[in-house]
Parts: structure tokens; C-alpha cells; sequence
């Protein structure tokens, strides 16, 4: 059976999500979950704040 967890997070840039989500991050999930993570990246052309209100074109 395959398990699946995902997110969403909005970063300044992509180089500020691949810091992030560095070779150490990596073994935490591996070693706590017991399966290897994935990361796919995305652009957005629109980001929708409803709590402010806010629409920001990408």
C-alpha cells in the first residue's frame, strides 16, 4: 500500500526550498518514516491570500 503525505509552502525563491529541504532533512524523513522523500516544485502564477485579501500575480 503506498502512503502519500504532501504540502504546500510558499518560498521567496526555489533556492530558499532547496535549502530547506537539504540531504539532512531528507534522512529525518527517511529515518522517521522509513521512506525516501520526494520534493517537486512548482510555479505559481497566482497567489491567493484570503485572510489579507491579497492576489499577487507570479
Amino acid at each position: 500500500m503506498k502512503r502519500e503525505a504532501t504540502t504546500s509552502l510558499t518560498l521567496g525563491a526555489r533556492g530558499d526550498a532547496e535549502r530547506m529541504y537539504s540531504g539532512e532533512w531528507k534522512s529525518f524523513i527517511k529515518e522517521r518514516y522509513g521512506a525516501e522523500p520526494s520534493v517537486t516544485y512548482f510555479e505559481s502564477p497566482v497567489i491567493v491570500d484570503n485572510a489579507s485579501g491579497v492576489i499577487q500575480e507570479g
